[in-house]
């Protein structure tokens, strides 16, 4: 797939899953390095699929949370239907897990505690992740944790009392 959006260089494919295919690029402008995840245009046409990316794009962008990653834009040019999101110099623990083995118990406490914050955020604010995955969690090179893929997220999912008591176990 030839993926051309005005205002960024697209340098590299990152990868592919169900709703979409990843690629690193920078910002012309800024020169600043993001993922931008596009939806195939045989995917687009499929009312359900492109109804999905537009709510993954709604749900990633409602967050400014340190361990998920962020949102910049959104938008359709060219028949392409495309997310730039936070670019996560990093792997994810699918991969770290293939290439290496299992985590350190220690590793494992500190990315279960970055994810369970970033997973309480997106639950106050009425967010269900529905596909934690070991590749859906990013590791950047300098330790920190990242969710990713809000593609199967759903918006409202949280009822008023789940979400005060999210809001409750909030890291103060």
């Amino acid at each position: 797939m030839t993926v051309s959006i005005s205002g960024y260089e697209v340098v590299s494919k990152l990868g592919e899953g169900g709703m979409g295919v990843v690629f690193k690029a920078v910002h012309t402008l800024t020169g600043r390095q993001v993922a931008i995840k596009v939806l195939p245009p045989e995917l687009a046409k499929d009312e359900d699929y492109h109804r999905r990316f537009l709510r993954e794009a709604r749900a990633a962008a409602a967050f400014n949370h340190i361990n998920i990653t962020k949102v910049f834009d959104a938008g359709e040019q060219n028949g392409l239907n495309y997310i730039v999101m936070e670019y996560v110099e990093g792997q994810s623990i699918g991969s770290i897990v293939r290439s290496a083995g299992p985590l350190a118990p220690e590793d494992a406490l500190f990315i279960a505690r970055d994810v369970a914050n970033g997973l309480v955020h997106a639950h106050a604010e009425g967010v269900i992740h529905r596909d934690i995955k070991p590749d859906n969690i990013m590791v950047d090179f300098e330790g920190m944790t990242k969710i990713t893929d809000m593609g199967l997220a759903k918006q409202g999912g949280v009822a008023d009392e789940a979400r005060r008591k999210a809001q409750e176990l909030q890291p103060r």
